[in-house]
């Protein structure tokens, strides 16, 4: 197969930086430019069989629907440059992400403190901002998600779970998606949901996860997990600001209609205070 090839196309095949149940991440250069990228190697026959065994249609759908989605063009979502196929395997080839995942960063430091967790998350704010104004939603934003350029800028990536929606109506989804630590109220109930709003809950969680390094919501089991999910049980610690706090509480809002806007988390004050050096 052409995963075990030292070439693919224009690009000089190299070692592998990531794995996945499915996939493979490996670093690739380009042979002319020398240009660094990432190429994704998906095992069709794998992921064939796992939708058969679960005979998921609704999913099946919605992925008919991803393959519609517009290509976005922001600095901090990671850039798509290709797709190639052969009858076994998908290669998808992106972005270089140098500076590696977020969530190893923070592992490293423990936290991050707020003015580098602002810094983060306006570039996170802009970049989903971004994508639901090109009518596409994510779906599974979470730290593992968020990578790094080699100037240390966020680059949203993995859009696997995410699909384009309809902008002219209130369009529900059913499909759920994502990891259970980010899901929001909504999505672990069962019941039809607003992509957008569901995004918002996942980014108030990585924002949590980015000052704490830990989810606001955990439990001994799913179900106690589920719970503090649905009671929004969590406490912010003593060194968040008021202004994070307040945030936090507009954006970990049980019920999807009354949670914040994203028009109006642009203009929140905590996201636009500007530090004196």
């Amino acid at each position: 197969m052409l995963a075990r090839k030292k070439v693919l196309g224009d690009y000089q095949v190299g070692k592998t930086i990531g794995q996945g149940a499915f996939s493979k991440v490996k670093i690739g250069v380009h042979k002319e430019t020398g240009q660094k990228v990432a190429i994704k190697i998906i095992d069709k026959k794998q992921v064939a069989a796992k939708a058969e065994k679960a005979k998921k249609t609704q999913e099946d759908r919605e992925k008919k629907d991803q393959q519609k989605q517009r290509p976005l063009d922001h600095p901090n979502v990671i850039r798509l440059y290709q797709v190639m196929e052969t009858e076994d395997e998908c290669f998808v080839v992106m972005e270089y992400a140098q500076g590696g995942e977020l969530i190893e960063y923070i592992a490293a430091r423990g936290h991050l403190n707020e003015k580098e967790a602002r810094r983060y998350f306006r570039q996170i704010v802009s970049a989903m901002d971004h994508c639901h104004m090109a009518n596409v939603v994510h779906r599974d934003l979470k730290l593992e998600n968020l990578l790094m350029n080699g100037e240390r800028n966020i680059l949203i990536s993995d859009f696997g779970l995410g699909r384009t929606y309809r902008s002219d109506q209130e369009e529900l989804l059913k499909t759920f998606c994502g990891t259970p630590n980010y899901a929001a109220v909504e999505l672990i109930s069962g019941i039809p949901y607003i992509g957008v709003k569901s995004d918002i809950w996942a980014m108030g969680v990585v924002l949590f996860v980015m000052m704490t390094g830990r989810p606001p919501f955990s439990g001994d089991s799913i179900s106690a997990l589920y719970n503090k999910i649905k009671a929004v049980d969590y406490q912010c610690p003593e060194y968040f600001s008021q202004g994070l706090c307040a945030l936090l509480a507009k954006i970990l809002v049980k019920d999807p209609k009354q949670r914040i806007e994203m028009s109006a988390m642009r203009e929140d004050p905590w996201l636009n205070y500007e530090e004196i050096e």
